[in-house]
């Protein structure tokens, strides 16, 4: 995506940043709320004024959310929901830049949150800006692909996936090409992130929420505009990270719990919510999987990304006493138990 490689330079890059989920619901509640929610479904009919809407009623912004009537999203109740009708798939992310520009025309603070869905499955763009070929059809069930990354009908599910992601890019470079020509982005401060990643075959998994494979959450961050000088972050960051991190550069003060966040980079606590009260420790060379179903922490495995014990993983599982597996189960509980609170 070189159109947002070129914005990103001008801002705050994140380079290992990761989604809390493999989900959107979970993906989007921490990215406006700065914390983990520990199970989506019973948070989300909860009213609760998260931490960035008492951030932006704080300082006289109003709040926007434009989502695509097709893929509707449920995020914390603060916010203002649009709906954008697209009749032709392909034009839905378009819809919604049409949609910020018509809202940043109206004087005033305001936040946007926009949601672009072209690049959720199925994947969609128009035919101009196919570069990668061949490519699936559009129409295509991505979960009937063999999960394989060699495997031809998943190499064109893939191309599909880089298509949407090109044309994503030229849509978004003309947005800000044209914010910046009439000087909007001088006041402005632009922010891009992913809600979560995406799986082809890595660890025998496709799509996301699937289940804990890195890919699922791996996802571009960055930030600028106002405030905010040219930076670049190699410290592992989260969506818990996130807002807090912006608005420091900013020179703005983002709390939580009322406290100030701090980087502490890995290990990172996820959520695999392909599986209810499904937690992840993710260190660089492995993870450890907890359930917390009952509000007991139950440990389950601790194996490399693929879900397999081998090389530095499988040292810990030997010797007759499990000496060294046993010390890292329980460095993960205590790490886990510190992040949400748990005696």
């Amino acid at each position: 995506m070189p159109n947002m490689s070129s914005y990103a330079k001008r801002g705050l890059v994140l380079n290992k940043h990761q989604s809390v989920s493999n989900g959107s619901l979970s993906a989007m509640h921490s990215i406006f709320n700065a914390s983990l929610p520990l199970n989506i479904v019973e948070q989300l009919p909860q009213r609760n004024y998260g931490e960035l809407a008492v951030f932006l009623k704080n300082n006289g912004y109003t709040s926007h959310l434009i989502a695509p009537e097709i893929e509707p999203i449920s995020v914390n109740q603060w916010v203002a929901r649009h709906n954008i009708v697209s009749e032709k798939k392909s034009n839905v992310s378009k819809d919604v830049i049409d949609k910020i520009e018509d809202i940043i025309r109206v004087p005033g603070k305001k936040f946007v949150c926009a949601y672009l869905y072209n690049t959720h499955f199925n994947y969609y763009y128009p035919e101009e800006d196919e570069m990668y070929k061949p490519v699936a059809d559009e129409g295509i069930n991505i979960f009937a692909v063999e999960p394989k990354t060699n495997n031809p009908d998943m190499i064109k599910l893939k191309n599909r996936y880089n298509n949407s992601l090109v044309h994503l890019d030229r849509i978004l470079g003309e947005f800000f090409d044209r914010l910046d020509a009439r000087g909007i982005l001088l006041d402005t401060l632009v922010v891009f992130i992913g809600d979560h990643g995406e799986s082809f075959g890595e660890g025998g998994l496709v799509g996301h929420f699937t289940g804990y494979h890195k890919k699922q959450y791996e996802v571009p961050a960055f930030s600028f505009g106002i405030g905010l000088p040219p930076e670049t972050i190699d410290i592992a960051t989260t969506h818990a990270d996130f807002f807090p991190l912006i608005t420091e550069r900013s020179g703005l003060t983002f709390l939580v719990n009322n406290k100030k966040p701090e980087l502490s980079g890995y290990p990172l606590l996820q959520l695999d919510d392909s599986v209810m009260g499904r937690l992840i420790v993710r260190r660089e060379d492995k993870v450890s999987i907890f359930d917390l179903t009952g509000n007991t922490l139950k440990w389950i495995i601790t194996a490399d990304e693929n879900g397999e014990i081998r090389g530095k993983v499988a040292d810990l599982y030997r010797g007759s006493d499990f000496k060294a597996l046993g010390e890292q189960i329980a460095a993960d509980r205590v790490f886990i138990k510190e992040r949400i609170g748990m005696n």
